[in-house]
């Protein structure tokens, strides 16, 4: 969206909820400040409904007073009501107003109906109705093949980050003639990471400071889903391993970096709780790579997060995966496998840190490995401008027609 509005364009971001003063992130609404973007959501749309409306004041008025549970209360009520107003006919009416040229999308929610993100099954649906043409963006770490259902992902142009991703593309559910292009993941591009410090950095700074650490090793964990993928006994695992190897460690604060769409910080305190381990703190949603600097490693299970910290800062990278559940589940394909410091026991994690890294792995070419996995076997600094570029080369075409 910067890249596009700095060509001349206006891009317009639509938040699929309510109010995106309330949805978005901290870190996204300072973006969308500093950067002057353009947002709209559902509210626009439904101003005229005095329930909802009203609904949303209360939601200011306990945010003003800091009462997170009825705050909470009071936005899961209006979500409830959002939904059951959430209708064909209503989208319809919507994207006919606002006749967008391009709509872009993930592919959350598209293939068949599901209540939440609201209204993307029918948005897709309409768009393809109305000839509104539909832009695929990838999101995360490459996947094994979907569940489909043997119905395609139907979308006029895919933006992929390498040429893994594009075979498989070709591969599952693709038609042969769409184009998939490889262009790289846009939220690793290095010229867009130094916009994201100059705006974070200093806050970030100081967040460490308040937290009186310097003289601790600091350890940064990228917390996963909780709640998904294992059995109840093993869901904490990963995270409970990590704490009782920092509390062994000595001297040593961690910072948890909670899943930006799942963040659990219940299950989190409950898991430090059990460990006995009370030298944490629970970040709230500055962007990962102004960390990068203030900390001594960076731990998780395989995420697509660990781009944040490439080329820069790779051997601080613990991968601790536990018997490579995502490989096995046949989730993940992990790409980080060579050259980087991968930990399957406890007690390989606990030597690692109790060592400092001292035996750290050196990826033989870092540069080569984030050419072909973030940047589309380009360099990382040309990923948002070639996307941008073809972005407007059909949006130009489109006017033409």
């Amino acid at each position: 969206m910067v890249s596009l509005k700095e060509k001349g364009a206006r891009p317009l971001m639509f938040y699929q909820n309510y109010n995106y003063r309330d949805g978005l992130s901290r870190a996204q609404m300072k973006i969308i400040r500093a950067y002057g973007l353009n947002v709209m959501d559902y509210s626009f749309f439904m101003r005229k409904d005095l329930i909802l409306r009203t609904i949303s004041l209360f939601v200011e008025f306990f945010k003003y007073l800091k009462c997170a549970f009825l705050r909470n209360k009071c936005i899961g009520l209006r979500s409830k009501l959002l939904k059951l107003k959430m209708t064909e006919k209503f989208i319809r009416e919507m994207l006919t107003g606002l006749s967008p040229a391009i709509g872009f999308f993930d592919t959350i929610s598209l293939v068949k109906y599901v209540d939440y993100p609201y209204g993307s099954y029918y948005i897709k649906k309409i768009s393809d109705e109305l000839g509104i043409k539909s832009f695929d963006i990838f999101n995360g770490l490459p996947c094994y093949p979907l569940e489909l259902e043997q119905k395609q992902l139907n979308f006029d142009r895919y933006y992929v980050p390498h040429e893994h991703e594009r075979q498989k593309y070709c591969a599952e559910h693709i038609e042969k003639d769409t184009p998939i292009l490889v262009f790289g993941d846009p939220r690793y591009d290095i010229n867009w990471k130094k916009s994201i410090k100059r705006v974070f950095l200093e806050d970030v700074r100081k967040n460490i400071g308040q937290m009186g650490v310097s003289s601790k090793t600091r350890i940064l964990y990228i917390c996963p889903n909780l709640e998904t993928g294992r059995a109840d006994a093993e869901k904490y695992r990963n995270i409970s391993d990590v704490v009782r190897a920092v509390k062994e460690l000595g001297n040593a604060a961690l910072l948890i970096k909670p899943h930006p769409r799942y963040r659990y910080e219940d299950k989190i305190r409950r898991v430090m709780r059990e460990v006995g381990f009370n030298d944490f703190y629970i970040l709230e949603d500055d962007p990962l790579v102004c960390y990068l600097e203030h900390v001594d490693f960076i731990i998780s299970m395989i995420t697509s997060a660990f781009f944040d910290f490439l080329p820069e800062g790779h051997r601080k990278i613990v991968i601790y995966d536990i018997g490579d559940f995502w490989q096995s589940a046949g989730i993940v394909v992990n790409i980080f496998k060579d050259g980087f410091n991968c930990c399957n026991k406890y007690e390989d994690l606990l030597a690692f840190l109790k060592a400092r890294g001292e035996k750290s792995c050196a990826h033989k070419d870092i540069s080569q490995f984030c050419r072909k996995w973030v940047a589309g076997g380009n360099e990382p600094d040309t990923i948002i401008e070639n996307m941008a570029n073809d972005i407007l080369n059909e949006f130009k075409k489109l006017r033409k027609g």
